[in-house]
């Protein structure tokens, strides 16, 4: 399981350099928590555990395995 602690930019920030995204589906409760355990929708188990007070936004990249960026997507609500 890896552990994510920092989000490393945005879509936008590595347009060209991935090939792939896999996203994390978070509603909006779920990305203004600093800590959480998910999978992405490809499967990869991943921890968060971010500085108190970070929120996470739709298109951030929370690692990149390989040419593939693991994702925020916001939920539908």
């Amino acid at each position: 399981m890896s552990v994510i602690t920092g989000v490393l930019g945005t879509v936008a920030d590595f347009e060209g350099c991935v090939r792939e995204q896999d996203p994390l589906l978070l509603s909006s409760e779920e990305r203004a928590s600093p800590h959480m355990h998910g999978h992405t929708q490809g499967g990869r188990d991943l921890r968060i555990s971010m500085p108190r007070g970070t929120e996470l936004n739709d298109g951030d990249i929370l690692a990149l395995d390989g040419d593939v960026a693991i994702v925020v997507q916001a939920a539908p609500e």
